[in-house]
């Protein structure tokens, strides 16, 4: 019988970072964006109706959209904590809540017993719930661009010591780096280059009687 490891390997995981980072990024008020989001990962979509956080906000409205709004706020929120721990904790929060049972079907399961309570659970993985298990297993390389211009902030890293989603973000802190250390160790970089240019006294003089010699040829 499949288990959630056999389950989560049917996910691309290509595609499901393609999906947790489009997620992220996702503008909302843009129109045709959010329509071109929604024929590219129309599959990965929450199913239900679910409620999170301190104050609950109930989500699923008709639009297929409105489930992501809550859905981003915890993935925003785990993809900017500062530890691994913290941020599998807080897609663990939203796995558990999205798998969660209502009132009318806690009272069911109480009566039907545990088979019930078992069947349901199960019927409640669905790709989006597969994707939450892959965010899992990312989130040593969850990272928030630092650069404030950045069009897509949130991005899964190809290795744990990056910093910048691109090189092309990268590029305005490195130039500043450049002007921070040459403003502070220029003036002794240009001493040692004009001591390393100076010839040698000995040089100079060997060279001075050759040319000497040359002439009284």
């Amino acid at each position: 019988m499949a288990d959630l490891r056999t389950l989560a390997r049917s996910i691309a995981p290509k595609r499901a970072d393609s999906f947790l980072q489009a997620v992220l990024n996702l503008d909302l008020s843009d129109e045709k964006t959010a329509l071109h989001f929604l024929e590219k990962f129309n599959e990965f979509l929450p199913r239900f109706n679910f409620k999170l956080g301190i104050g609950p906000v109930l989500i699923g409205q008709g639009h297929k959209l409105d489930p992501l709004k809550e859905v981003r706020r915890m993935l925003a929120m785990a993809w900017q904590r500062p530890t691994v721990l913290s941020r599998q904790l807080c897609i663990l929060q939203l796995l558990a809540t999205y798998v969660s049972l209502n009132g009318f079907e806690v009272e069911k399961a109480t009566y039907e017993g545990d088979e019930f309570w078992a069947g349901w659970l199960e019927s409640r993985v669905d790709p989006f719930s597969l994707v939450g298990l892959r965010a899992l297993q990312i989130a040593d390389r969850m990272r928030y661009c630092p650069n404030p211009t950045c069009p897509s902030p949130y991005f899964i890293a190809y290795r744990r010591s990056q910093k910048y989603c691109t090189d092309a973000c990268a590029l305005p802190a490195q130039r500043e780096l450049k002007r921070a250390w040459w403003k502070e160790h220029g003036e002794q970089w240009r001493q040692k280059r004009k001591k390393r240019a100076r010839p040698k006294k000995g040089v100079n003089r060997r060279a001075g009687a050759k040319e000497k010699g040359k002439r009284g040829k």
